[in-house]
């Protein structure tokens, strides 16, 4: 029986095959990071009360929309938590096809698969903020879905905040809602 340790080639070749068995399959293979696509502020000094928040989007221009009365009445509801407490919120942009959905998925499928890669929903008044804290064309999407809890609003409807270059508004936030394999969401990344 020989006693001498391995050679380094040989010691690679084991470490290689020892990886490849603990590595499942069939998984998509995470990237080493995501980027940083964006930093905001929720709770301490960007806390405001519902009303100020609705005041502060108005004098902003960010309620322009056809849907400013559903944005409002998704930040009046009691769904809608305000971040007391200071957050730094590091924010990765991700797409259901980056997330290894390429046909898209539902949106509780794509929660899932952000959170294998340690992407997490953000709290739900990220979305009203980031608009507040960002600058015209800061980003080229069309529109960015703020991945977070829904809102449930008085008629039963969940909603989720979107966010573009300079408006804000609510889209279906159903668990068993589609969304294309482009759509871009913002998660906060851990």
């Amino acid at each position: 029986m020989n006693s001498l340790p391995p050679s380094p080639a040989e010691r690679e070749k084991q470490l290689r095959l020892v990886r490849a068995r603990a590595q499942p399959k069939n998984q998509a293979k995470a990237p080493d990071r995501w980027p940083i696509f964006l930093e905001v502020v929720v709770g301490g000094v960007a806390w405001c009360t519902r009303e100020d928040l609705i005041g502060r989007l108005k004098n902003r221009d960010r309620l322009r929309n056809t849907e400013a009365e559903q944005v409002e009445k998704a930040i009046r509801c009691p769904g809608f938590k305000i971040t007391t407490g200071r957050q730094d919120l590091k924010l990765a942009l991700a797409t259901p096809k980056e997330l290894g959905l390429h046909d898209g998925g539902f949106l509780r499928d794509i929660y899932k698969k952000a959170a294998g890669f340690d992407l997490v929903l953000l709290p739900v008044d990220t979305g009203p903020l980031t608009i507040l804290q960002v600058h015209t064309n800061w980003t080229k999407h069309g529109s960015i879905v703020i991945a977070s809890e829904p809102v449930v609003i008085e008629d039963g409807r969940k909603l989720l905040f979107d966010v573009s270059n300079s408006r804000l508004r609510v889209l279906t936030g159903e668990s068993d809602h589609y969304w294309g394999p482009t759509q871009p969401f913002l998660f906060r990344r851990l």
